[in-house]
C-alpha cells in the first residue's frame, strides 16, 4: 500500500463519513435540548448571565436567548469532538465503581440497562457542563464585560451550565443509539441540499466577520431598511448573500454534478462580489436611500475579505454537499479530533506562559477585537490564533508524523521545527498585524524572549501531543507503565512536602516566594508552583533513579533511593534553585527546604508500591532513558560544552558579555537571561553538529585510524584513544575544528551583528575578543567529547 493510500484509506471510508454525520446530528439535537434546558435554568437562577452573553454580541432582551443558544451549539460541537474517548473513560470508571459499591450499582445499573449510551453520555455531559460553567461562565464571558469581576463567584451560573451539559449529553447519547430518531432528507436531492446549506453557512460566517471587524458597514445596510442597528444590517447581509448563493448554484451546479469541486469557482465569485456588490453597489444604494454618504473609500478591507471568504466557503461547501463528501478540508479528514485536542492543549500551555510572563502581549491581541484592556480576551485570541497554526500544521507537517511506509519522524522533532518557524511568525509577522489592527505600535522584529518562547513552546507541544493523540500514546516511551506511579507519587509526595513547608515556622512566606517565581506572590500560586515542581521532579525521577529502583522493587530499596533523591532535590532546588530564581538568600537553608527532602522520600516509596502493580503486566519494562541516544548525545554534549564555554565568557570576558546576549531577546540587564541565550545557542550549534558531523563519525574514526598508523608521533598521542574509544576521539577532534569555525562565524560575526541589529548597543564586527572566541573553541571540544561518549557508550 502506498503512503497516499495508507493515509487516506481510513478517512475516505463511507462508514467513517456516516459516523461523523451521525455524531454531528446527535450534537445538534443535544445542543437544542440542552440549550433550551439551560435557558430555563438561567432564566430562573442567573438571568444576568443571559444579559452578559447578549452584550458580548451586542444584543439585549430576548435576543440574548438566541446568543445563548448559539453558544450552546458551539459547546455541543466541542463536546462532540472529544466525546468518544471521554465516554470510554467514563464508562470504565462507572464499571469499576459499580463492581465495588453496591449502592452505586443499584442506582446506575437499571439506567445503563435501559439506555447505556444515553446514561454514560449524560454523566459525561454533566461533568463537561460543570467545567464549561467554571471556564466559560465564570471567566470567559465576564472578561468581555468591562464592569464585571473576573472570575465571578456565582455558583448558579455553574448550575445552569451543568443542567445544559446533563440534558445535552442525554440527548446526544439517545440520538446516537437511535432512541431519538434523526429526520432523513434523503428524498431531497444533494444539489437542492447544497443550494440551501451552502449559502446559509457562508452567509452566517461572512456576516460574523463583518459584524466583528466593521459593524459600521452593517449600520449602513440597516439604514437602508430604516433602522441603523448593526443586527438589522446583519439580517440584511445574511438575506442578500443567501440570494446571491442561489445565483452561484445556477452557475456552478453543472460543474459540481460532474464530480468536480467548486472552491475555485467560489473564490472567483467572492472577488466579483467584493468589487461589484461590496465596493460599488451597496455604497451607491446606501448613499441614495439614506441621508448618509457611505462611499467606496469607507469600505474596510476586512469587509471585502468577508465577501471573498463568503465565496470560498460557499464554493467549497456547495461542491462537497453535491458530491456527498465530508465538509471539512481534506487535510483535516481523519485528523479533526487530534488537531483540535492538540491545539487546545498546546495553546493553553503556551498561553499560560504568556499570561504569567507577558500579559501585555495578550492585551495587544485582545485589542485586535476591541478589548485591549483584557488579558482574558487576549488569551482567547491566542487560542484562536494557535488553532489556525494547528490547521497549517495539519496541512503541512502532520503527514511526516503519520507515515508508515518509512520510519516516521517523531512529533517532538516535527513540532520543534514548526515551533522555530512560528518564532519567526511571532517576530516578524504578528507585530505588523497588531500595529495595523490596533492603535498600538509594536516594533518589528519583536524580540521579547518570553513571547517568542511561547510560540516555540506551542510548536513543540503541538507536535508531541498530536503524535500521542494519533495513536503513539500521549506519554513518551520512558513513561509507559510509569505514568500512574509518577502521578501518584507526585500527588502524595507533594502533599507531604507542602505539609511540612506549611508547618514550618513561619509557614506562609515560603509559599509566597514560590508564587513569585511566576509573578503572582500569593498562597494559591505558591501551592500551584509547588505541585508543578513536584510533577517535574517526579518526571526526572524516571531517567535518574527508576532504573536502579526497578531492578529490585522493595521498601528498603525504595527508602534508600528516596533518601538520596530527596537530598539531591533539597540541594539543587531548595538550597540553590529557588533562591536563584527569587530574591531570598543564597544558599537558602531555612526549615521549609526540608519539604523537598520529604517529597523525595515519600515519592520514592509511593512510586515503588504503584510500580509493583504495573510492572507485572509488562513482558519487558520499557527503558527509563529519555529519547534516543542521538537526542541525549545532542543535549548532553551541547549543555556540557555550553557550561564550560559559558564559564569562560562569564569570568574571563565579564558579566557584560552575558548582558549583551540577554539584550538580544530584550533583557539587556539580566545575566541570567544571558546565560539562557548562551545555552540556547549551544543547543542550536550542537544540533547543527549532530546533523552535519554525527552520521559520519564512524567514517571519520576509520580515516583517523589509518592516518595515525602511518605517523609514529601521532600514533603515540592518539593511538590508545582510537583503540579504546574511536567514535569519541573522532567526535572530539571534529568538535575542536567545529569550535574554531563557530568562533569565527558565530562569535566574531553573528553575535555582534545580532547585538547591533536588535539592541541599542554596538559591537565591532568582527569582534576579536580572545577569551570570547576561546569560549567557542572550548565549547566545540567539550561538546564533541560529550556527544561522542553518549553515542559510543
Amino acid at each position: 500500500m502506498t503512503t497516499r493510500n495508507a493515509q487516506s484509506q481510513p478517512e475516505a471510508s463511507e462508514e467513517a463519513a456516516s459516523l461523523d454525520d451521525g455524531v454531528l446530528g446527535a450534537a445538534l439535537v443535544g445542543s437544542i435540548l440542552g440549550g433550551l434546558a439551560g435557558l430555563a435554568a438561567f432564566n430562573s437562577l442567573a438571568p444576568i448571565h443571559l444579559a452578559f452573553i447578549g452584550s458580548v454580541v451586542g444584543v439585549g432582551g430576548t435576543a440574548s436567548y438566541g446568543a445563548w443558544l448559539g453558544l450552546a451549539l458551539v459547546l455541543g460541537l466541542v463536546f462532540a469532538a472529544f466525546a468518544a474517548p471521554a465516554i470510554t473513560a467514563y464508562t470504565a470508571a462507572t464499571t469499576w465503581l459499580t463492581a465495588r459499591i453496591a449502592l452505586f450499582r443499584k442506582l446506575v445499573q437499571p439506567l445503563v440497562m435501559r439506555s447505556p449510551l444515553g446514561t454514560t453520555a449524560a454523566g459525561v455531559g454533566l461533568i463537561y457542563g460543570a467545567l464549561a460553567g467554571v471556564v466559560v461562565g465564570l471567566v470567559v464571558v465576564p472578561s468581555f464585560i468591562p464592569a464585571a469581576e473576573v472570575p465571578l463567584t456565582n455558583t448558579n451560573i455553574v448550575v445552569g451550565y451543568a443542567v445544559f451539559g446533563f440534558v445535552f449529553g442525554l440527548g446526544y447519547g439517545l440520538t446516537l443509539e437511535g432512541t431519538i430518531p434523526l429526520p432523513s432528507f434523503s428524498f431531497i436531492s444533494s444539489r437542492v441540499r447544497a443550494t440551501v446549506l451552502a449559502p446559509v453557512l457562508a452567509s452566517t460566517l461572512s456576516g460574523a466577520i463583518v459584524y466583528s471587524q466593521q459593524p459600521l458597514y452593517l449600520r449602513y445596510l440597516g439604514a437602508i431598511a430604516g433602522d441603523g442597528v448593526p443586527t438589522t444590517g446583519l439580517g440584511i447581509w445574511v438575506g442578500l448573500t443567501a440570494v446571491l448563493g442561489l445565483l452561484f448554484a445556477l452557475v456552478a451546479g453543472g460543474h459540481a454534478a460532474r464530480g468536480n469541486g467548486t472552491t475555485g469557482y467560489g473564490f472567483v465569485y467572492g472577488i466579483v462580489l467584493a468589487v461589484f456588490v461590496g465596493l460599488l453597489a451597496v455604497p451607491a444604494v446606501a448613499s441614495a436611500a439614506t441621508p448618509f454618504d457611505l462611499g467606496f473609500g469607507n469600505v474596510a478591507v476586512s469587509t471585502l475579505g468577508a465577501f471573498v471568504a463568503y465565496g470560498v466557503v460557499l464554493g467549497s461547501t456547495f461542491g462537497k454537499v453535491v458530491n456527498q463528501r465530508p465538509l471539512r478540508p481534506a487535510f483535516l479528514v481523519g485528523r479533526s479530533r487530534a488537531v483540535v485536542f492538540s491545539a487546545l492543549l498546546a495553546g493553553a500551555a503556551s498561553g499560560g506562559l504568556l499570561y504569567a510572563s507577558s500579559p501585555v502581549y495578550l492585551r495587544l491581541l485582545g485589542a485586535i477585537v476591541g478589548y485591549g484592556g483584557s488579558a482574558g480576551i487576549g488569551f482567547g485570541m491566542w487560542l484562536g490564533l494557535t488553532f489556525l497554526f494547528a490547521m497549517v500544521f495539519a496541512a503541512l507537517g502532520a503527514r511526516r508524523v503519520e507515515r508508515t511506509d518509512v520510519p516516521a519522524q517523531s512529533g517532538l522533532k516535527v513540532g520543534t521545527v514548526y515551533g522555530v518557524l512560528l518564532v519567526f511568525v511571532g517576530m516578524l509577522a504578528m507585530p505588523s498585524v497588531i500595529t495595523s489592527a490596533t492603535p498600538f505600535a509594536l516594533p518589528t522584529p519583536h524580540i521579547a524572549g518570553t513571547v517568542l518562547a511561547a510560540y516555540l513552546l506551542f510548536g513543540i507541544a503541538l507536535g508531541a501531543v498530536y503524535e500521542g493523540t494519533r495513536g503513539a500514546g500521549l506519554s513518551p516511551a520512558f513513561l509507559h507503565g510509569r505514568g500512574v506511579p509518577v502521578l501518584g507519587g507526585a500527588i502524595v509526595g507533594g502533599t507531604a512536602g507542602i505539609g511540612l513547608i506549611y508547618g514550618a515556622l513561619p509557614p506562609n512566606p515560603y509559599l509566597y516566594v514560590l508564587g513569585n517565581i511566576v509573578g503572582m506572590p500569593s498562597l494559591t500560586a505558591g501551592i500551584a508552583v509547588w505541585f508543578v515542581l513536584s510533577l517535574l521532579a517526579g518526571l526526572l525521577f524516571v531517567p535518574l533513579a527508576a532504573g536502579t529502583l526497578e531492578r529490585r522493587l522493595g521498601f528498603v530499596r525504595g527508602l534508600g533511593v528516596g533518601l538520596v533523591y530527596g537530598a539531591i532535590l533539597t540541594a539543587a532546588i531548595g538550597v540553590v534553585g529557588v533562591p536563584a530564581a527569587t530574591a531570598i538568600d543564597l544558599p537558602h537553608t531555612a526549615p521549609p527546604v526540608a519539604g523537598y527532602f520529604v517529597f523525595g522520600v515519600v515519592f520514592s516509596l509511593v512510586y515503588t508500591q504503584l510500580r509493583k502493580r504495573t510492572i507485572v503486566r509488562e513482558e519487558l519494562p520499557t527503558s527509563t532513558a529519555i529519547g534516543t541516544s542521538g537526542q541525549r548525545a545532542i543535549v548532553f554534549g551541547s549543555l556540557f560544552g555550553g557550561s564550560v564555554g559559558g564559564l569562560i565568557v562569564h569570568h574571563m570576558v565579564g558579566g557584560g558579555a552575558m548582558r549583551f546576549l540577554g539584550a538580544i531577546v530584550g533583557y539587556g540587564g539580566s545575566v541570567t537571561i544571558g546565560w539562557v541565550v548562551w545555552l540556547a545557542i549551544s543547543l542550536i550549534l550542537g544540533l547543527t553538529f549532530a546533523v552535519a558531523v554525527g552520521p559520519r563519525l564512524s567514517q571519520y574514526a576509520r580515516s583517523m585510524d589509518e592516518f595515525v598508523e602511518n605517523d609514529a608521533d601521532l600514533d603515540a598521542v592518539f593511538g590508545d584513544f582510537l583503540d579504546r574509544a574511536p567514535v569519541t576521539t573522532a567526535a572530539a577532534v571534529a568538535g575542536f575544528v567545529y569550535g574554531i569555525v563557530a568562533a569565527i562565524a558565530v562569535g566574531a560575526i553573528a553575535v555582534p551583528l545580532a547585538v547591533n541589529t536588535v539592541t541599542p548597543f554596538g559591537l565591532f564586527v568582527p569582534t576579536l575578543q580572545p577569551w570570547f572566541l576561546l569560549a567557542f573553541v572550548l565549547y566545540g571540544l567539550v561538546m564533541g567529547v560529550g556527544y561522542g561518549v553518549i553515542k559510543e557508550f
